[in-house]
């Protein structure tokens, strides 16, 4: 039990410091202003990023849209744009999936 609690708490601290050490870093620099408009992209390009591998699948050599994402996609994203909550988008996205999945 021990030597599993040192490996968790070892891996924790793996994860973290890659993570603080830059945020720690560029946090108490004076960034220019073009730069910190270029940050503000980022989160968007991982979610599309994350989105689009979750549509694709790789099978025999080539690619596959697995449509029943896609289609639950589209309502998520609306209710995403319209309201701008997170938790009414998560919810969307659970929902239709749902639907969807008991539907085919």
């Amino acid at each position: 039990m021990d030597k599993i609690l040192v490996i968790i708490t070892g891996m924790a601290i793996v994860t973290f410091i890659p993570r603080m050490v830059p945020l720690v870093a560029i946090s108490k620099l004076d960034l220019p202003e073009y730069i910190k408009q270029w940050l503000r992209y980022i989160p968007a390009a991982i979610l599309a990023s994350l989105l689009v591998l979750s549509f694709m699948e790789y099978s025999e050599g080539s690619f596959n849209f697995e449509i029943e994402m896609l289609m639950a996609s589209i309502p998520t994203l609306f209710v995403a744009i319209r309201t701008k909550s997170l938790v009414k988008s998560v919810l969307t996205g659970i929902i239709f999936m749902a639907l969807i999945t008991i539907l085919t």
